[in-house]
Protein backbone atom coordinates (compact mmCIF):
# COMPACT_ATOMS: atom_id res chain seq x y z
CA UNK A 1 0.00 0.00 0.00
CA UNK A 2 1.36 3.76 -0.52
CA UNK A 3 0.19 7.12 -0.05
CA UNK A 4 -0.06 9.56 -3.32
CA UNK A 5 1.81 12.63 -2.39
CA UNK A 6 1.20 15.96 -4.69
CA UNK A 7 3.64 18.95 -5.47
CA UNK A 8 3.87 21.88 -6.93
CA UNK A 9 4.00 21.85 -10.83
CA UNK A 10 1.54 18.68 -10.86
CA UNK A 11 4.74 16.03 -9.71
CA UNK A 12 3.41 13.64 -7.95
CA UNK A 13 6.03 10.72 -5.60
CA UNK A 14 4.83 7.78 -4.00
CA UNK A 15 5.81 7.01 -0.16
CA UNK A 16 6.09 3.33 0.95
CA UNK A 17 4.02 2.37 3.75
CA UNK A 18 5.95 0.19 5.50
CA UNK A 19 4.39 -3.39 6.28
CA UNK A 20 4.32 -4.89 9.63
CA UNK A 21 7.78 -4.45 11.52
CA UNK A 22 8.98 -7.85 11.07
CA UNK A 23 8.75 -7.46 7.12
CA UNK A 24 10.47 -4.99 7.08
CA UNK A 25 12.85 -6.04 9.34
CA UNK A 26 13.42 -9.05 6.99
CA UNK A 27 13.92 -6.86 4.01
CA UNK A 28 16.02 -4.41 5.98
CA UNK A 29 17.94 -6.60 7.89
CA UNK A 30 20.58 -7.96 5.16
CA UNK A 31 20.77 -5.21 3.26
CA UNK A 32 22.27 -3.57 6.45
CA UNK A 33 24.75 -6.68 6.95
CA UNK A 34 25.68 -6.40 3.63
CA UNK A 35 26.38 -2.59 3.24
CA UNK A 36 24.03 -1.81 0.85
CA UNK A 37 21.49 0.24 2.91
CA UNK A 38 23.37 3.00 5.78
CA UNK A 39 20.54 4.46 8.02
CA UNK A 40 21.31 8.33 7.25
CA UNK A 41 22.28 9.87 10.92
CA UNK A 42 22.71 13.96 11.46
CA UNK A 43 24.06 13.74 14.86
CA UNK A 44 25.30 11.77 18.26
CA UNK A 45 24.49 13.28 21.43
CA UNK A 46 25.09 11.63 24.81
CA UNK A 47 22.13 10.92 27.56
CA UNK A 48 23.07 13.86 29.62
CA UNK A 49 22.76 16.14 26.05
CA UNK A 50 19.28 14.61 25.60
CA UNK A 51 17.57 18.55 25.76
CA UNK A 52 19.72 19.43 23.31
CA UNK A 53 18.86 16.64 20.76
CA UNK A 54 15.33 17.54 21.37
CA UNK A 55 16.37 21.00 20.92
CA UNK A 56 17.66 19.98 17.03
CA UNK A 57 15.37 17.43 16.26
CA UNK A 58 12.65 20.10 16.72
CA UNK A 59 14.98 23.11 15.00
CA UNK A 60 13.87 22.67 11.31
CA UNK A 61 17.78 21.63 10.74
CA UNK A 62 17.56 18.23 11.00
CA UNK A 63 18.37 16.13 7.69
CA UNK A 64 19.09 12.59 8.94
CA UNK A 65 18.60 10.09 12.59
CA UNK A 66 19.70 11.73 15.79
CA UNK A 67 21.59 8.78 17.93
CA UNK A 68 21.27 8.92 21.51
CA UNK A 69 24.17 6.96 23.34
CA UNK A 70 23.54 5.51 26.36
CA UNK A 71 27.25 4.58 27.40
CA UNK A 72 30.53 7.13 26.25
Amino acid sequence: MSILGLFKKGKRVIFPFPGSPKESMAYIKPLLEQGKYVPPVDRYYTLENIKKAYKFMISGEKRGNIVLLLED
